[in-house]
């Protein structure tokens, strides 16, 4: 499936993102000011909302990620967080340095252009969820920004390709883009936390 999403985001968690469905109308508006998230499903008329932490799941289709809102903006900027390691590893294969990192409770493997100095792979393993792979291409302006994003959650047989089209930066962004109102006639459904 293709989709067209518009969309904001705002370090370290705040994101708005609207999905387009036919004749180029919003089909849902997703909002995250950073503690809450509210999700209007405008096809099917329904508004959720809860903490903010559960937002990376209920994205699943659109996205494929096990990483919590603050990693996932991060890597959607190109920027994938690089989780705390015991050990580190370099090597070099083709023009890449390799970065292996091991954790508690993961590994985490990247690939970064030695000439760009631009992270292209990266690969988080954890062992109690899914392993996620980001493939990074097309930097460009400044700050270098990529325009394809790949995400995968190979277990799951997930995959998602983001691919910018325009990328604008703008650095007044009002908190109220990252806030939604609960529209009239909607029923609303509160996602508590998992715990």
């Amino acid at each position: 499936r293709i989709f067209r999403l518009f969309y904001m985001m705002k370090r370290p968690n705040q994101l708005y993102l609207e999905i387009t469905a036919a004749l180029q109308q919003p089909g849902a508006i997703i909002t995250s000011d950073g503690k809450r998230f509210a999700l209007h499903n405008l096809l099917q008329k329904e508004f959720l909302q809860g903490p903010a932490e559960r937002l990376p799941s209920l994205l699943e289709s659109y996205l494929p990620t096990t990483l919590p809102l603050d990693q996932l903006i991060l890597a959607l900027l190109g920027d994938p967080p690089i989780l705390p390691a015991k050990q580190r590893r370099w090597s070099k294969e083709k023009g890449l340095w390799l970065l292996s990192l091991q954790g508690d409770a993961h590994k985490q493997t990247l690939w970064i252009d030695e000439q760009a100095r631009q992270i292209v792979r990266v690969v988080f393993d954890w062992d109690k969820k899914p392993a996620l792979t980001l493939e990074y291409d097309g930097f460009r302006g400044s700050p270098a920004l990529p325009r394809t994003v790949a995400f995968a959650l190979r277990s799951r047989g997930l995959k998602a390709d983001w691919v910018f089209l325009e990328q604008k930066r703008n650095t007044q962004l009002p908190e109220k883009n990252f806030q939604q109102k609960v529209p009239a006639d909607v029923p609303v459904r509160e996602i508590a936390v998992v715990r």
